[in-house]
């Protein structure tokens, strides 16, 4: 689609090219590309005759055979199987060394917490305590009591 769009391109070579009436055929090839990731090419013709020249290339080509190419998409699963077990292993310890960062931050937020209610009652005991013996040495000054 981008092809017949051609967006960008100043000349529409491409979109004459895919609507010319003339070009009945179409070869496409595809392979990988190391700047693009892949490449496309392809190649417009109008009638394909198969003369001597043609049939010797033809025949020339092996052709992978349906259990080589049942080897190579079982291998490519392989590799797809690997790749996403080493991928959810990778979470997987992400995950936990996340799940240990948090459970430290907070035990010491915990621990920090736990410090300071400790401190706190120790302070109100100590101000009891004071106001207590206040009253105490009151009562003795003060026969009163």
């Amino acid at each position: 689609m981008q092809l017949f769009v051609d967006d960008g391109v100043p000349s529409r070579g491409h979109r004459t090219n895919i609507v010319r009436p003339e070009f009945r055929n179409t070869a496409v090839a595809i392979c990988k590309h190391p700047q693009y990731r892949h490449e496309a090419v392809l190649t417009y013709a109008g009638d394909i005759t198969n003369n001597d020249k043609t049939k010797k290339l033809l025949s020339s080509q092996k052709l992978p055979s349906k259990s080589d190419v049942q080897k190579g998409r079982d291998e490519q699963a392989k590799k797809g199987k690997a790749r996403l077990a080493k991928i959810a292993a990778a979470r997987k310890a992400r995950d936990t060394a996340a799940e240990k960062k948090r459970e430290a931050q907070g035990a010491g937020r915990q621990a920090a917490a736990l410090k300071f209610y400790n401190e706190l009652l120790r302070k109100q005991r100590l101000a009891r305590n004071r106001a207590a013996f206040a009253a105490r040495r009151k009562c003795r000054k003060d026969t009163d009591c």
